[in-house]
């Protein structure tokens, strides 16, 4: 927060001090999210550009240092320790995991941040922000269910998400609240549940195993709010942008130093997938045909559009009509690309890692890179 980076003629506060976390300062004050134009568009009840579950009426780009109530949930910024760890990687899949894992996710976090709209409970330990992700896994099971809608003056408290009965397994089939963190995956996800002794009794005040997952649970269905960095809309703030080019930058170099022979990259399309944290679940909701409260069917795999061959969403790069799969895309942008149409200044300066002695490229012949 105390970066150059982060003032008002940059990119303004990382963690406005304003009561609803919006830029209120600089060139990116009052940073406006926009409204769904179509009606079969994907939006928040109130009808913004946001995930269905992120219930947050404010119409402004909003960032928060917090998690709840933990120091930026836990996490350090990613440091050239980290990045000369990930170029020690010799796979697509693994480069993949770590740029979109260790690399940068948890500036995402940092950023965007996660309150509570549940004054009850003082929730002060995170698991890197488990919460938020434990939700969404929820509500992509069918088990939370948010508003379609509402309107401009209502009340956030009264725009919430909730775990309804008729798709509750503990009411639905009796399930314990233990059973239902089991049955539905998150046990195994986060330590928030197995470790809940150190993450729970103290946050929901309660000393027994139940009652502490119970109250979890709902706290769970409610969500909360969360920062547009810690969300699919992440684009709209002007931070994201700096954060993925520089995540291209170091995998050009990679695939350079590949092609010089200096560095071993098997570029075969993938993705390693860890199986044990809520933002890789490696499961897929299927919603068709679901109906009111019907749940979806879930089973393992990656979602539509991760796969080699399936189509991107963004086309028309050389004004040709053209459309990309993810291989062609990957291939589009390879830095031996003659149709590339930008290329960055560098490869080989990383001040602030040379500073510390972390020189994980490859020196000889820097000029030409």
């Amino acid at each position: 927060v105390d970066s150059p980076i982060f003032q008002d003629d940059w990119f303004g506060k990382a963690s406005p001090t304003t009561e609803g976390h919006m830029i209120v300062n600089g060139r990116w004050a009052y940073l406006g999210v926009g409204k769904q134009a179509d009606a079969d568009g994907i939006s928040n009840p109130y009808g913004l550009l946001r995930s269905p579950w992120n219930t947050n009426p404010t119409p402004y780009v909003m960032r928060h240092r917090y998690v709840l109530t933990e120091k930026d949930g836990g996490w350090v910024m990613p440091g050239c320790v980290d990045f000369a760890e990930a170029f020690e990687y010799t796979s697509l899949g693994n480069y993949f995991s770590e740029l979109n894992g260790e690399l940068h996710g948890p500036v995402h976090i940092m950023i965007g941040g996660h309150w509570s709209i549940n004054d009850d409970y003082n929730v002060t330990k995170v698991d890197g922000g488990a919460y938020l992700l434990c939700s969404k896994y929820l509500w992509r099971q069918g088990y939370v269910r948010c508003p379609e809608s509402c309107s401009a003056d209502t009340p956030t408290r009264y725009c919430t998400c909730s775990i309804p009965a008729a798709v509750d397994p503990r009411v639905t089939k009796g399930m314990t609240n233990k059973q239902f963190i089991e049955h539905t995956g998150l046990y195994n996800l986060t330590n928030l549940f197995s470790a809940w002794h150190s993450f729970l009794s103290d946050g929901f005040d309660c000393t027994d195993e139940e009652v502490c997952l119970g109250r979890a649970i709902d706290f769970l269905g409610h969500v909360g709010h969360a920062g547009e960095m810690f969300t699919s809309a992440a684009p709209y703030d002007p931070v994201f942008w700096p954060i993925h080019g520089l995540a291209d930058r170091f995998l050009q170099l990679k695939r350079m130093m590949a092609d010089d022979g200096t560095t071993t990259f098997d570029e075969t399309w993938g993705y390693v997938h860890s199986g044990n944290t809520p933002s890789d679940t490696n499961h897929v909701c299927d919603w068709s045909g679901v109906e009111g409260m019907q749940l979806p069917t879930c089973t393992e795999g990656s979602c539509s559009g991760h796969k080699s061959n399936d189509i991107i969403p963004w086309s028309n790069f050389q004004n040709k009509n053209e459309t990309y799969t993810n291989v062609e895309f990957y291939d589009f942008v390879s830095p031996n690309s003659d149709s590339l149409p930008y290329v960055y200044d560098t490869f080989t300066v990383w001040p602030g890692c040379s500073a510390q002695g972390i020189d994980f490229w490859s020196t000889d012949d820097d000029s030409r890179r």
